[in-house]
């Protein structure tokens, strides 16, 4: 019964890592914690939640500090967190997966132009968001990957 719940936990997180709207590798890193503690670590080790838990927190600090870093060395656009996420958010939901995109590049050129910062300096930084995102995006499937897969061999062995 637990398996069911936890395995479907770590899938749900799988997908979020790529779907904006859904829980993504925190998610995954739950349902690895959680079937470890209900198991009483004896299927999934302590070693492995741990490992899982740092790199999942070495995750958010690299895609922090890689969006930062990018952001620097194209010319940064001062464009609010929520305002990306938002962009994101209606990208996706007007434009589909590409929108997912083409939304914080329109938000970050949109506002270079407000701005009066002009279009190469907007297409510089909305090309550091979108490869931030990208590389954070990426990350975060191939750990989530990694979570979902340890949890199915701990089930199924």
């Amino acid at each position: 019964m637990w398996e069911v719940a936890f395995v479907a936990m770590a899938v749900i997180g799988w997908i979020g890592s790529i779907v904006p709207a859904l829980p993504g590798l925190t998610l995954s890193l739950a349902a690895l914690v959680g079937y470890g503690y209900v198991t009483g670590f004896t299927k999934v080790s302590g070693y492995t939640v741990v490992v899982a838990a740092a790199l999942t927190i070495a995750n958010y600090v690299a895609g922090y500090y890689l969006g930062a870093g990018l952001a620097r060395r194209f010319g940064q656009v001062e464009v609010p967190a929520l305002a990306i996420f938002l962009g994101s958010v209606l990208g996706l939901s007007f434009l589909g997966p590409l929108g997912f995109l083409i939304g914080p590049v329109i938000v970050v050129l949109g506002k270079a132009l407000l701005s009066g910062l002009g279009p190469g300096r907007g297409l510089r930084s909305a090309v550091a968001v979108v490869v931030s995102m990208g590389l954070g995006v990426l990350l975060e499937f191939f750990l989530s990957s990694w979570v979902l897969f340890v949890l199915i061999r701990a089930v199924l062995l």
